[in-house]
């Protein structure tokens, strides 16, 4: 309850950007410059429309967007490494081809576009997902979306709401905690005598996303020490 109140509070305050270190949030300015960076990966910028009267800084650069995979629900992915770490104690071992393998993979396999933006109302970035299943080229509906998901965020930080860009709905990771992990990632950083910069807030950010969604995989390679596991 207590922390509900504090991010209702906290959504009428104009972020400076020294409340990256103390707060874990970013300014607009902050995640346009961390976003940049994010292009040397592939991601790239998205204009879009925005309401009258609004008058963004950099209006070709409202969200980031990029595609990624999934070959394996999140199911499989948690039993993987026990059903391929048993001993001769009666469990069957099935020993599939590679053809067996990539034929199964292209069945299962699930092409997403990940969008990310800034909400202003937590001062952090935000993420968004849509799919299509590889083998029949349909969308994914929210609930199988959510197959690639942990169980523990499912309804909980993950939810399906509108995109303020693309206007439909999508699942989403809600930003309430966004700030609280960023921060806590940031004071862990800073005791192994690692120097965080704030452009280097999106790969924090999509460091931490894997945990919700391990089965996705995106690419963020970029040489950054950030002293921290």
């Amino acid at each position: 309850m207590f922390q509900g109140i504090n991010n209702f509070v906290n959504s009428f305050v104009t972020p400076k950007p020294q409340d990256f270190y103390s707060k874990g949030w970013l300014t607009p300015e902050q995640f346009v410059e961390a976003g940049d960076q994010l292009t040397m990966t592939g991601w790239q910028w998205k204009k879009a429309q925005v309401k009258k009267g609004v008058d963004p800084p950099h209006p070709e650069k409202m969200y980031l967007i990029a595609n990624a995979t999934s070959q394996t629900r999140i199911k499989e992915f948690l039993s993987f490494d026990f059903q391929n770490n048993q001993g001769q104690e009666g469990f069957v071992c099935v020993d599939m081809s590679k053809k067996q393998q990539q034929a199964l993979n292209d069945q299962e396999t699930r092409v997403y576009t990940i969008t990310i933006t800034y909400d202003r109302k937590y001062h952090c970035p935000r993420l968004w997902l849509q799919g299509v299943a590889l083998n029949s080229g349909l969308p994914l509906k929210h609930q199988e979306i959510y197959e690639d998901i942990m169980s523990v965020y499912q309804n909980e930080t993950v939810t399906v709401e509108e995109h303020p860009y693309l206007h439909y709905q999508q699942v989403t990771i809600h930003p309430c905690n966004h700030s609280t992990t960023m921060k806590a990632f940031l004071d862990k950083a800073n005791q192994n005598g690692a120097d965080i910069k704030p452009m280097q807030a999106l790969f924090i950010f999509l460091k931490f996303m894997q945990s919700v969604m391990p089965t996705v995989v995106y690419d963020t390679t970029i040489d950054i020490c950030l002293g921290v596991d």
